[in-house]
């Protein structure tokens, strides 16, 4: 459905002044200086400031089109929240990845698995509550560094907080070598 536009439509964009600009619903509207009118978008997407030009009225561009640049925009964001991997019916959240970890070092013949009780903890009762659910690709530094400051307002000491960053780190690297 088409937005209505009080501010930015034609008549106000004809009356636009050299300089003068008009923005509304993320479109922006600028009158040069040689009085063409240049067509820009200005939105968020997925948390992602998007600027583009889209072109000048001289080319043939009008506020249509950058609506429904607009709408590209957003409908790309879509389809890359929902896309699947290959091979997979759905992603691995980082319950499962944590749990795959723990069974490949407990079945490890050579001994890797040093350490596997506190490894489960730090899986079971400290990093999968707090990133319970995420997809293991959406983890970001914003996500890691909100656990190390929960942990921190705990009265955690920063070397035990390392050590679970470090188990973290280790059921990422064994993820990315068990993938299917």
């Amino acid at each position: 459905m088409s937005r209505k536009f009080d501010r930015l439509n034609r008549i106000a964009v004809r009356k636009l002044g050299a300089n003068g600009k008009l923005q509304e619903h993320g479109i922006v509207a600028e009158r040069l200086l040689n009085g063409d009118i240049r067509y820009s978008i200005n939105i968020m997407v997925d948390r992602r400031r998007v600027h583009r030009v889209i072109g000048r009225e001289s080319e043939g561009v009008t506020r249509e089109q950058a609506e429904r640049a607009i709408e590209s925009f957003r409908t790309k964001a879509r389809e890359g929240r929902l896309n699947l991997p290959t091979g997979r019916k759905t992603f691995r959240d980082f319950d499962q990845m944590g749990e795959d970890y723990l069974a490949k070092i407990e079945a490890d013949p050579n001994g890797h698995g040093r350490n596997l009780a506190r490894k489960q903890r730090h899986i079971r009762v400290l990093l999968a509550p707090h990133f319970r659910r995420m997809r293991p690709d959406n983890l970001n530094d914003i996500a890691i560094a909100g656990y190390v400051k929960a942990r921190r307002e705990e009265g955690i000491a920063p070397a035990t907080i390392n050590r679970e960053l470090a188990t973290l780190i280790r059921t990422f690297q064994t993820s990315m070598l068990m993938r299917p």
